[in-house]
């Protein structure tokens, strides 16, 4: 679950409302488990009450884990899932019940942290796509009809009126507007069109009446290819994250190997365990897709397109930076900052 799933947009259909609460229950066994070893109650038939409590919450959070550890050595891949799997069944089998539940608990919650992370960036593209409009009035027959804009089609003519999102780019084939184009370029002042100059999908005409023959459409105009380029980014590896995916592979072997020789050397499970479970790498592997897609998103909200995560780790080593126009590194906002009278006028 860990390893193997601790990709970029994995987790959309594996975590959940219901996941965070398994997690919240479970986790939230260890301190009640705690308590009650603190009071000292004697055991019931036999059986420690502490005992059980730390074993349910390792079944919660744990069995997931073994489960995908279980399929990735089906499926003949060997990841940190089955290195976390072992060292929670040594823990069980050994009687650590409060270190595989603690175990069990902080990788859960290192992956439940990826998904949240990468739901962020995720609504940061969908604020990307309600930038267009989901219909629009295309001239069919002589008549304007409203029509889904994926039914739209290069060629088509669309009416424009004032307050209207433009639904795809296009050539203006009559009629003069002030078309807001913030949304793709930052500029913040309306720029006029009239007949033969090209307008944009998602930008909107702030003032007058326009009719447009759609060229792009789709995924083909700007901000479709705006948004492709920013789930790209969010999907994309990293350097760094590559580096990590080489590591996992090699890693959970060498760190069973180490808590054999541990064994063999000293006799003592609980070292070997010991080694098992410090050699659980969930932050270091965690580390590069949840900085990625944070980042990524983090900038799409801030109206930054990044194309890829392989580009946030080029800026680490550049010393030029070039931008070229308004709204770029300003707020895109003008204000009235002073008002100069004319002269001879109050």
């Amino acid at each position: 679950m860990i390893g193997r799933y601790a990709k970029l947009n994995v987790y959309q259909e594996i975590f959940n409302q219901e996941d965070f609460f398994k997690l919240a229950g479970g986790a939230a066994l260890i301190p009640v488990a705690m308590m009650i070893h603190a009071l000292d109650i004697s055991p019931v038939a036999g059986i420690s009450l502490t005992q059980v409590i730390l074993l349910v919450s390792v079944a919660v959070n744990g069995f997931p884990i073994v489960v995908e550890a279980v399929k990735g050595l089906i499926a003949r891949e060997v990841n940190v899932d089955e290195l976390v799997s072992i060292a929670i069944i040594a823990c069980v089998l050994n009687g650590n019940f409060l270190e595989a539940a603690v175990v069990s608990a902080i990788m859960v919650f290192g992956a439940l942290v990826e998904e949240a992370v990468s739901d962020s960036a995720r609504d940061a593209i969908k604020k990307l796509v309600e930038v267009t409009p989901k219909t629009a009035l295309v001239e069919r027959g002589g008549k304007a009809v409203e029509l889904p804009v994926e039914k739209i089609r290069p060629g088509d003519v669309l009416p424009v009126r004032e307050g209207e999102v433009i639904a795809a780019d296009g050539v203006v084939l009559e009629g003069r507007a002030a078309v807001q184009e913030a949304s793709l370029t930052g500029e913040p002042l309306p720029v006029k069109k009239e007949a033969g100059d090209e307008v944009f999908a998602g930008t909107a005409c702030a003032e007058g009446y326009i009719k447009i023959q759609a060229v792009k459409v789709g995924k083909d105009a700007a901000i479709g290819k705006i948004i492709t380029l920013v789930q790209g980014a969010e999907q994309s590896q990293t350097k760094g994250a590559r580096i990590v995916d080489r590591y996992a592979a090699w890693f959970t072997p060498v760190i069973l190997s180490a808590g054999l020789i541990t064994y063999l050397v000293t006799g003592d499970i609980n070292r070997a365990i010991t080694v098992l479970i410090v050699g659980c790498p969930c932050s270091f592997l965690l580390a590069g897709p949840v900085t990625t897609v944070a980042a990524v998103g983090r900038a799409a909200r801030s109206g930054i397109l990044v194309k890829g995560g392989q580009y946030l780790e080029n800026i680490a080593g550049a010393t030029l930076f070039c931008f070229d126009k308004t709204g770029t590194i300003t707020t895109g906002q003008p204000v009235v900052t002073e008002i100069i009278p004319a002269d001879g006028v109050d």
